[in-house]
This record gives structure tokens, sequence and C-alpha cells, in this order.
């Protein structure tokens, strides 16, 4: 089967909708890795489908207006928030429990 030129076509497409049932039903846990929520339209078209969305951020990296419309945006498509989850977070070297949680 040729790729179509719109890759977006693929993530709508019927043939998309049934195998991510299919999977959700095969499997306790789905994860779909998107691109950013903001500025591209992917995950706009996966979320509505799925059951529950975690939304990731980079600390330093992403903005508070960003994150923001992309809160709005995943609202906007009908989207179930579970949980956020911040990366890049630098582990403290100095603060007491750092070593108690660290072991």
């Amino acid at each position: 089967m040729p790729t179509p030129p719109n890759y977006l076509a693929l993530l709508d497409c019927v043939k998309m909708s049934l195998l991510l049932q299919e999977w959700c039903q095969a499997y306790d846990y789905l994860l779909v890795d998107m691109s950013p929520v903001v500025g591209v339209t992917n995950a706009q078209t996966v979320v509505p489908k799925l059951d529950r969305m975690v939304l990731v951020a980079g600390v330093e990296r992403a903005t508070r207006s960003s994150l923001s419309e992309g809160i709005e945006v995943l609202a906007g498509c009908r989207c179930n928030m579970a949980e956020m989850v911040v990366n890049f977070v630098d582990r403290p070297q100095n603060v007491y429990y750092s070593a108690y949680y660290s072991y």
C-alpha cells in the first residue's frame, strides 16, 4: 500500500481507528508517543481515539504559555487528561533528603 502524501490521512483513517481498538483490547496499557501538541496536528488527530492522555513537558524547555496552549488544544480535542509528567529535572545534590531517596 503506497504512503499517502498527507500523513494525517494515515492517523485519521478507519484502519488506524480499528488498530487502536484492537490494541486497547489486547493490552492493559497502550502508549502512543506523539509529536508536540502545539504547532503540529498529529496528536490532535489521535488523542480523541485514546482513553487517556499523559502530557510530558520539559522543565525550562516548555513555557507557561505553551503549556496553557497545549492544554487548551487537548481540551478542544475532547481529551481525557490523565496526568502531566515533567522531565529534565536536575536532582539537587546538597539537599538533606536527596541521599535518602537516592538510596
